[in-house]
């Protein structure tokens, strides 16, 4: 990465504004290493990207004239004197989405985000996948992952135009279309029986794909269920908890030392309160406890081969009230939105419509998905021959939350 330096910084200007003033001109990743004041005036440190030209970036710098401040750019040979405790900033998230500049990433780390994507879009459109996996130790959805895992390093390899898991993800359905999954995940399974010695198992396509909205669930226990639940062991837990307290003994015997003195006197302000014990145990449970009704689902909605324009689909979820529909940035057909529980049975009732050419698939989000192994992970993290990739990264979450709260 290069470093350059940048003059004739206003004394109004801190590294966030340095970057946000920046941005667009340099468009690409860098980050702010440092501010300082010296006798020449104000400097901030640019590390650039490795993808970026520093003496166009300096070139692009110098010829720009930024409102009414003026910037002089140079590109350092070597590294500046630093302090030890520089924290940098990066490109802020709404800023690095709204300018179009992907986050950059390893061929590792692609092929696990692309991998992580192509393996939930199979769990979610086929939704009896992870419980057919599961009677199978899982051998179902490790095999499937090693296969992925090669098609797409394949990819990786052979393609230039992959440099994000968007991209990586469309490229790879270009090469193997949805309608093959099906068959992907039969064959793959027929395998693992053919090898166990067992039948083979005859998969009803409509089944196993067949969405399922269930009524607001705690742990797969039903929300009105779960405050019934608590409810009868509050009570029965405020009468034990009363009858202690009402039996303790508050005598003060004259013999008493201090510490008894106290702690009798502690009993007798117990006392006092047993007769509300019973209220205060329904507040602290059903406030602490027991979560809050969700009036929302979270959705994730799929296009297949490809996902229609934004005013079309989003037309298409404003029939369901969605809210907040976010398009993903990991996976290419992949639209997140949420709606009301009141919707999601006539949401469900529209799975498989034809919207804009392309056929359109509702999921939930909050479901129960297969999660790779550590071996897995470790192959994909070695996949090209780099042994310094071998630190394996923390598993990715299903749904970003910085996802969830960015409108498309």
């Amino acid at each position: 990465m290069s470093i350059i330096a940048l003059k004739g910084i206003p004394p109004s200007w801190s590294m966030k504004t340095v970057i946000e003033k920046t941005v667009k001109t340099i468009n690409g990743n860098f980050e702010a290493l440092t501010l300082q004041t010296t006798k020449q005036g104000r400097i901030c440190y640019l590390r650039l990207s490795e993808r970026l030209d520093p003496l166009f970036i300096v070139a692009k710098i110098n010829r720009t004239q930024f409102g009414k401040v003026k910037l002089r750019a140079s590109k350092l040979d070597g590294l500046p004197n630093l302090p030890h405790n520089i924290k940098p900033k990066g490109i802020p998230l709404k800023k690095r989405k709204a300018l179009r500049i992907p986050k950059e990433s390893t061929p590792e780390e692609l092929l696990l985000t692309g991998t992580n994507e192509i393996l939930l879009e199979m769990q979610s459109k086929y939704t009896g996948l992870y419980n057919v996996s599961n009677r199978t130790g899982h051998r179902l959805l490790d095999n499937i992952a090693r296969i992925l895992i090669d098609r797409l390093k394949n990819i990786i390899d052979t393609v230039s135009d992959v440099d994000t898991s968007y991209k990586l993800t469309r490229q790879y359905r270009k090469i193997h279309p949805h309608f093959a999954d099906f068959q992907l995940i039969l064959s793959t399974l027929h395998e693992i029986e053919d090898q166990d010695g067992k039948p083979r198992t005859q998969l009803n396509r409509q089944e196993f794909s067949r969405p399922n909205i269930k009524p607001h669930v705690l742990d797969n226990i039903p929300y009105d269920r779960v405050k019934e639940i608590c409810a009868k062991y509050i009570n029965t837990i405020s009468k034990k908890l009363t009858d202690h307290v009402n039996n303790l003994n508050t005598d003060i015997g004259d013999e008493s030392n201090p510490e008894e003195v106290a702690q009798k006197r502690v009993r007798e302000a117990l006392k006092s309160i047993a007769p509300f014990i019973p209220t205060i145990m329904n507040q602290v449970v059903l406030k602490n406890f027991v979560p809050e009704k969700l009036t929302a689902y979270r959705i994730r909605v799929y296009g297949e081969p490809f996902l229609p324009p934004k005013h079309i689909i989003v037309e298409f979820l404003r029939r369901f009230r969605a809210r907040k529909p976010i398009r993903c940035h990991r996976s290419y057909n992949l639209v997140r939105c949420k709606v009301p529980l009141e919707s999601a049975n006539l949401l469900m009732e529209a799975d498989g419509s034809v919207v804009g050419g392309a056929t359109i698939y509702f999921r939930l989000a909050k479901a129960t998905f297969y999660k790779m192994p550590d071996s897995i992970r470790t192959e994909i993290m070695t996949a090209f021959g780099r042994q310094d990739q071998v630190r394996l990264p923390e598993p990715m979450a299903v749904d970003d939350e910085e996802e969830w709260n960015e409108d498309w």
